[in-house]
């Protein structure tokens, strides 16, 4: 068996470009391809790339990517993880089962606004901080809806509000510098992308390996 490593640029930036480089290669017949693995991060860009490889009949296995929809670009395409929206109900379950009456959707955004509305730039936290929301409009606590707030954030100015519980919906690398720069007290629900060696002692539930 043989391995070709390609890179798809810092945070996949190229994945469409480099997609496009190798779908020549992979459609020869010579080369003995079988499939596409990897892909990182749900960004526009790994959408194109994904869908350029069903295009071309090239079978792509995801092994982290948890954006949802991204099967439907790509009769070829295969996920092993589930997709946020299974992410978002394990977070609004949580709250349900330990009698909580408002969860706090953290995300980082540009802005400190306190927002609900996620950046456009990333596929990852914007599907989740949606699928939290609608999720929580369809389950109550004690006879009465889960109340969510969404709060856009950046470690150096961000502080989390005083709420029941906090669903941080964050990719790994920024994870240690947004808890140590919140400063709150207030128990918390980290969404992210895989467990992380320590977590400050804040709790937290790695509910998926997603992307």
């Amino acid at each position: 068996m043989r391995v070709t490593v390609a890179n798809g640029g810092s945070q996949m930036r190229s994945a469409a470009k480099v997609a496009g480089l190798l779908i020549p290669f992979a459609q020869d017949r010579e080369q003995h391809v079988a499939s596409i693995i990897g892909l990182d991060r749900t960004l526009t860009s790994t959408r194109e790339a994904i869908r350029a490889f069903g295009d071309a009949g090239i079978v792509t296995i995801a092994t982290t990517l948890s954006g949802d929809k991204l099967t439907e670009l790509s009769d070829s395409y295969f996920q092993l993880v589930p997709q946020d929206t299974r992410e978002a109900l394990i977070a609004v379950r949580y709250a349900a089962w330990t009698g909580r009456s408002q969860l706090d959707v953290y995300f980082p955004n540009r802005d400190c606004s306190g927002s609900n509305i996620a950046p456009d730039n990333d596929d990852y936290v914007h599907d989740l901080v949606s699928d939290v929301q609608t999720e929580a409009d369809v389950i109550s606590v004690h006879g009465q809806p889960l109340q969510t707030s969404a709060h856009g954030w950046t470690p150096a100015s961000c502080h989390p509000s005083d709420g029941d519980l906090q669903a941080n919906l964050v990719r790994e690398h920024r994870l240690s510098r947004h808890l140590q720069g919140s400063g709150a007290d207030a128990r918390r629900c980290v969404l992210r992308e895989r467990p992380t060696r320590q977590d400050h002692g804040i709790r937290t539930f790695p509910v998926s390996a997603g992307r």
